[in-house]
C-alpha cells in the first residue's frame, strides 16, 4: 500500500476503490504529523476531493506523494479562507495575508483539541485581525 502513496505524481490514476484503500494510510500519516484530529478530518477530505477529481486536473510536478498533495490542498483552502474572511472585513490584501499566516501558524500550534476547525479559524482570524495592528506598533517600538 506505501506504494500507492509514494508513487511519482505523473503515475497517478484513481478508481473510486483506490481511495478508500489509501484513505487509511493517508490518515495514519495525518495523525503522526498533526495533533489535532480536526485537521486530520480536513487533509482527509481534501484526499478525497483529490480522488474523485483526478481526472479533471493534473497534480503539482513538484510533489511527491498523495499525502503531500492532499496537506496542501488542505492547507491551501484554509489559509484561503482565513484570508476571505479578514479581508471582507479590513479590505487590505496585504494586510489579510498577513494576518492569516498567523491564524494558520496558531492552529498549528493549537494545544487543546480543536471541534470545529472552521468556525475556530474563523474567530482566530477576527481576533489577530484585532490585535495584529497593536502586535505590529509594539514590534516596531511605536508607544499608544
Amino acid at each position: 500500500m506505501a506504494s500507492g502513496i509514494a508513487q511519482s505524481s505523473d503515475a497517478y490514476s484513481f478508481k473510486e476503490t483506490d481511495s478508500y484503500i489509501l484513505l487509511p494510510e493517508i490518515e495514519q500519516q495525518g495523525k503522526t504529523m498533526f495533533t489535532q484530529k480536526s485537521i486530520t478530518a480536513e487533509v482527509n477530505k481534501a484526499f478525497m476531493k483529490i480522488c474523485l477529481t483526478a481526472g479533471e486536473f493534473e497534480p503539482a510536478p513538484n510533489k511527491t506523494t498523495l499525502f503531500e498533495w492532499a496537506v496542501e490542498a488542505c492547507f491551501s483552502e484554509l489559509y484561503t479562507f482565513c484570508r476571505n474572511t479578514v479581508f471582507k472585513r479590513c479590505r487590505d490584501l496585504p494586510l489579510s495575508e498577513d494576518i492569516a499566516q498567523e491564524s494558520i501558524l496558531c492552529l498549528l500550534k493549537a494545544q487543546d483539541p480543536i471541534e470545529q476547525l472552521k468556525p475556530w479559524l474563523f474567530r482566530v482570524s477576527i481576533n489577530n485581525m484585532l490585535i495584529f495592528p497593536t502586535r505590529k506598533c509594539l514590534k516596531n517600538g511605536v508607544l499608544f
